[in-house]
C-alpha cells in the first residue's frame, strides 16, 4: 500500500512509485488516486487517505491538510463542506482541530441561550457577550 506501478506487465516491486501528498494507492495499484474532498493524504506513500477530522473539512480533491471550520458552521467527520448553522443557534467553531474527545460537541451548532434577546439587527444579546443567529450562526463577539 502507498505505492504503484504504472508499467504493463510488471509483477515485482521494482517498478513501484510511492504515491504523492494528496493521493493513495492500495495494494496492486497500477495508478495513484487524489483522495475525495473530506479526506487528505498529508504524506507520501499512503494507502488509504484520512478522513478529515470534526470541526475542519476539505472541499477539494487531492487535498493535503484540512480546513479548519468557519465560525457559524459546523463540520462532522469526513466533511467536505461547512454546513451553516440553523437560524437561532450559533458555533465558534474555528478554534482549530478537534480532539478525540467531545469534538463533536466542541464544533456543533448550540442553541442560542433562553436568556438572549434579539437586538434590532437580528443579533442576541446575552449576559456581557453578544451572539448573533441569523442565517447561519456566529460566535461570541
Amino acid at each position: 500500500p502507498g505505492s504503484y506501478n504504472d508499467l504493463p506487465g510488471q509483477r515485482n516491486k521494482k517498478g513501484c512509485k510511492p504515491t504523492e501528498r494528496g493521493y493513495y494507492a492500495p495494494p496492486a495499484s497500477s495508478e495513484q488516486t487524489p483522495c475525495a474532498a473530506g479526506s487528505v493524504a498529508p504524506n507520501a506513500s499512503m494507502g488509504t487517505c484520512d478522513k478529515c477530522a470534526a470541526g475542519t473539512y476539505i472541499d477539494e480533491e487531492g487535498g493535503t491538510v484540512c480546513k479548519a471550520c468557519e465560525a457559524g458552521h459546523y463540520c462532522e467527520v469526513g466533511a467536505s463542506v461547512a454546513l451553516p448553522c440553523k437560524e437561532g443557534s450559533y458555533s465558534n467553531a474555528s478554534a482549530g482541530p478537534a480532539t478525540r474527545s467531545g469534538a463533536r460537541r466542541r464544533f456543533a451548532c448550540r442553541d442560542v441561550p433562553p436568556s438572549a434577546s434579539w437586538s434590532s439587527r437580528s443579533g442576541c444579546k446575552g449576559r456581557g457577550d453578544t451572539r448573533w443567529a441569523e442565517g447561519g450562526g456566529s460566535h461570541p463577539t
